[in-house]
């Protein structure tokens, strides 16, 4: 590849263009971060095909809206505390004689201590997987399919975030109880905002195709039980790691 003639070379890179570029990015309404987000609440499903289709340069890239909103759903859960406690709970349940953390329960909450990898390595697969089988008239391949997945997951995670600050900014007091929300409220909400958005994903990204929300819905059981088995298998590899190096 030859390097661009010299009178075909931008002006040199300036502070003032730097930002230029950075307002537009982050604050830009017709494409971007702040668009991709709006039109990912609004219509997920069409934001995937979109990029699958057309690779719309408006949109930010899956990937990256991925590593964004994870970012800002780790925030609002080390503000409000629930991987702290979570992990307590796990590891105060699973120690062995004297309180003391075994090497396979050490290798467990390595895994559950980072829900980001969880979700990347178990979430995505499986809605990739169950996205291929449930729709296999579309014929999607493998990328396609991923990259439905981590759009639906970004889109599920946009959902989850209100309520996670919800949790976050209300004083314990004002909960029912003394501990706050339940963990049978905890664990709903945690399980059900993302599948809620991985259907409403699946539905309208088939929806041109005249596939209904059955069939989306068939795509959201099938992701969930291929996400339960893929967690099993990762916290076992995790705790079979952790017992031989003890």
């Amino acid at each position: 590849m030859q390097p661009p003639e010299p009178d075909a070379r931008p002006p040199r890179l300036s502070a003032q263009v730097f930002l230029d570029d950075l307002a537009d990015a982050l604050f830009s309404l017709d494409r971007g971060l702040p668009w991709t987000l709006w039109q990912l609440l609004r219509r997920p499903g069409w934001v995937a095909r979109q990029y699958v289709d057309w690779r719309d340069a408006r949109l930010v890239r899956p990937f990256r809206l991925v590593l964004v909103v994870l970012a800002a759903t780790a925030l609002v859960l080390h503000l409000q505390g629930g991987v702290a406690e979570f992990r307590a709970g796990f590891a105060d349940g699973m120690a062995g004689p004297e309180g003391r953390e075994d090497g396979p329960v050490r290798g467990a909450l390595a895994v559950l201590g980072r829900f980001d990898l969880v979700l990347l390595l178990c979430w995505v697969p499986a809605c990739a997987l169950a996205f291929r089988a449930s729709y296999a008239r579309l014929e999607p391949n493998l990328a396609e399919a991923v990259v439905f997945a981590l759009y639906a997951l970004a889109h599920g995670l946009l959902l989850l975030l209100p309520v996670l600050l919800l949790f976050a900014l209300v004083p314990q007091a004002a909960w029912p109880g003394e501990r706050g929300p339940h963990a049978l409220v905890w664990l709903a909400t945690l399980l059900f905002l993302p599948l809620l958005g991985l259907w409403r994903s699946a539905h309208g990204y088939a929806r041109p195709e005249g596939a209904g929300w059955a069939r989306a819905l068939a795509c959201m059981l099938q992701a969930s039980v291929l996400t339960g088995l893929l967690l099993v298998a990762v916290l076992l590899v995790a705790m079979g790691l952790g017992a031989v190096l003890g």
